[in-house]
């Protein structure tokens, strides 16, 4: 889990939680598959750090070599 999400559950555990949200989930893939106003937000500060330097936080050049990639495994190609 990351350190993130500790922190938001404050040392509770998920696990055995029972999620009943999987009928919204499915509906929601269905409305957004192929909308044209597909969009991710992404908080920079927390999305990635480099923990070996300081400051940790990555510069926007570093952010977009990053995280171009990363999205571009995301893409689902759709037919014209």
């Amino acid at each position: 889990m990351s350190t993130q999400a500790a922190n938001w559950l404050g040392g509770r555990s998920l696990e055995g939680y029972e999620w009943r949200d999987g009928d919204w989930m499915r509906a929601g893939l269905r409305e957004r598959a192929g909308a044209a106003d597909q969009h991710l937000r992404m908080h920079p500060g927390s999305w990635r750090r480099d923990y070996g330097r300081t400051p940790q936080f990555l510069n926007w050049r570093e952010i977009a070599d990053e995280r171009i990639p990363y999205l571009s495994t995301w893409v689902t190609p759709t037919s014209s």
